[in-house]
């Protein structure tokens, strides 16, 4: 599938090349400075643009950049923005975007397909591709043999998709001319909102360990998605700019309009985009976001970080779902009902915006939490045969009593033969991003069902260690 959002790492400048250490490649936007500059003043520039540099470019659509993380082992791994036309909006009018990370080394690139002229809702829209990306794999210059990447396998990838944490949020007093502005319920860690398209850039790049946390409960350093770029799956990370726990679509489950003033929250519709994109090449062609990559979309993945995991319950919810491998649940709300009016009145708020509902509304009433929660899915049989990890901690500061919380879960889950269930024990928020064995772990189990037993110490005895003494021949 192809990149047509634009979006290329082939002209990646090669600061390998240059003689500059791999860690020190500068994330900047994708430019042939050979056809702009002498080759002598490339390393000169290029040593200006050292780390740090590229959060202040940031957000912008960059073309490829390299997927670099202190956690990740391949030197391969790059990192692509798509933004699809026509676009899904973001609350302050920006075009929502996801992201792309994947092993050059392992995954092979593909060839575009030629878009028809069948009328299709991009052909209307008049607007030309991101100027500045095009399509992964297109090299106008070969690479020198010192500099190319291993050859990829013939074989097409699996691929996971990343829900990304932290996606709840609402304005406290919105008004007509500023419906997202104001005091937030849980504004970033710089007090901006997280309904923005710039917000929702941040976190990605944050998950994705190439950017500062904007969540000070968490710990995102990146080990998950290095673990699965070094395992050879590609990554897919939508840019939730909603606040709305992954949950709304305007058609089937439309947030309270009246409470938001208006803004449609679409981060269901956002997560089931891609979904689409890999199993639907028309409808990928059609918004402008064909992923020209050898991916297997039978051999899916999904991941919950925090929030991301109701974004997971949603998604295995449909009957239109297809088929999925593994699922990761990291440190999930298992049931929004231990959200109640009377201990938590913040949250309770939020999940009327979010769930549309009003106990004084007759039509509108409170939704039945049990068909919302995780042990609906395994009543369901949804988990049945999908290698399910389940991370979790009795401390988790974010999760309503965590201590019992996921006892009602656990209970349904261990039921079932393919299931890991791991309490961390860690006073924190999503736990396998920022450990990379525990990362490690977690793909090696999405992938095969099995876990590597834990190392046993051999029982020491003083008569087995005498005789091994004696037998030495001394």
């Amino acid at each position: 599938m192809s990149g047509r959002a634009g979006l290329r790492h082939a002209c990646l400048l090669r600061f390998g090349s240059l003689g500059l250490p791999l860690s020190s490649r500068p994330l900047i936007p994708c430019i042939r400075l050979e056809n702009l500059l002498p080759r002598s003043l490339i390393p000169v520039l290029a040593l200006s643009l050292l780390p740090g540099c590229w959060r202040d470019l940031e957000p912008t659509v960059t073309a490829g950049v390299p997927f670099d993380n202190p956690h990740v082992r391949t030197q391969s791994g790059v990192v692509l923005t798509f933004e699809p036309t026509p676009a899904l909006p973001c609350p302050d009018g920006e075009p929502a975007r996801f992201y792309v990370v994947y092993n050059e080394s392992k995954t092979q690139t593909t060839e575009p397909t030629q878009e028809s002229d069948s009328g299709s809702d991009s052909a209307d829209t008049g607007e030309a591709p991101l100027a500045d990306t095009a399509s992964p794999g297109e090299e106008e210059e070969e690479e020198t043999e010192e500099s190319a990447p291993a050859e990829p396998s013939q074989e097409p990838s699996p691929v996971a998709l990343i829900l990304h944490s932290s996606a709840f949020d609402y304005a406290l007093d919105p008004t007509p001319d500023a419906p997202i502005g104001g005091e937030h319920f849980r504004p970033g860690i710089d007090g901006k909102t997280r309904m923005s398209r710039d917000w929702s850039i941040q976190k990605v790049w944050a998950t994705l360990g190439l950017g500062d946390s904007v969540d000070s409960t968490e710990v995102n350093e990146g080990a998950l998605p290095a673990a699965l770029v070094d395992e050879g799956i590609v990554g897919i990370l939508p840019a939730n700019c909603w606040g709305d726990l992954w949950h709304n679509d305007p058609e089937t489950a439309p947030n309270d309009l009246v409470a938001d003033l208006g803004v449609n929250r679409t981060g269901h519709t956002f997560a089931w985009w891609m979904v689409r994109i890999l199993n639907d090449l028309e409808f990928a062609l059609s918004h402008n976001a064909e992923i020209n990559l050898n991916i297997d979309p039978s051999e899916l993945y999904l991941v919950g970080l925090g929030d991301g995991a109701r974004g997971v319950v949603d998604l295995l919810k449909r009957d239109d779902m297809p088929a999925v491998r593994g699922v990761l649940l990291d440190a999930p709300i298992a049931d929004l009902e231990h959200w109640s009016k009377a201990d938590f009145p913040g949250e309770y708020a939020g999940l009327k915006r979010i769930y549309n509902f009003d106990e004084e509304d007759s039509e509108r009433q409170v939704p039945n939490w049990w068909t919302h929660s995780i042990r609906s899915l395994v009543s369901a049989g949804a988990l049945t045969g999908v290698h399910t990890a389940l991370l979790y901690s009795d401390a988790d500061p974010r999760v309503p009593y965590p201590d019992s919380h996921y006892a009602p879960l656990i209970a349904s889950l261990s039921s079932q033969s393919t299931t890991w269930i791991e309490n961390v024990g860690e006073s924190s928020h999503v736990f396998s991003n920022a450990n990379p064995d525990r990362a490690q772990k977690v793909v090696e189990f999405l992938r095969t069902g099995l876990l590597e037993p834990e190392p046993t110490e051999e029982p020491d005895t003083g008569d087995a260690s005498e005789g091994d003494t004696d037998s030495s021949g001394d």
